[in-house]
């Protein structure tokens, strides 16, 4: 998947995203910072569906760590992990901050309208 692309497809990726974003505005998007884990993976499969039904070709999940999470970021490790196994994902590219770290995924659908 996107997140473990080469820098010159993710480079690509990501003008691609600013591009959709200069001529449409904005990207939809899902915060699940502030849930707990179960309330976020519903929210997060409803915004999948909702976005192939639609025929959506971006979107932004913001993960956040998730309520009462200790040491690992559960609501982040079970995003990815709902990611990688969906048939629905072209791919997802990480929205990188000073550390080198991410909250935020890009998402790309495989069935989308066509961006002209």
């Amino acid at each position: 998947r996107a997140y473990e692309i080469n820098k010159g497809d993710f480079d690509k990726c990501l003008k691609e995203i600013n591009r959709f974003q200069e001529r449409f505005g904005s990207i939809i998007t899902l915060k699940l910072r502030g849930l707990v884990l179960n309330a976020a993976m519903h929210r997060l499969n409803d915004f999948l569906d909702s976005c192939a039904r639609t025929k959506t070709r971006y979107g932004l999940i913001i993960c956040g760590k998730g309520i009462g999470s200790k040491d690992e970021p559960v609501i982040k490790n079970s995003t990815l992990e709902t990611l990688r196994s969906d048939d629905r994902i072209a791919e997802y590219i990480p929205v990188l901050n000073e550390d080198n770290d991410f909250g935020s995924l890009y998402v790309v659908f495989k069935t989308a309208h066509p961006v002209k």
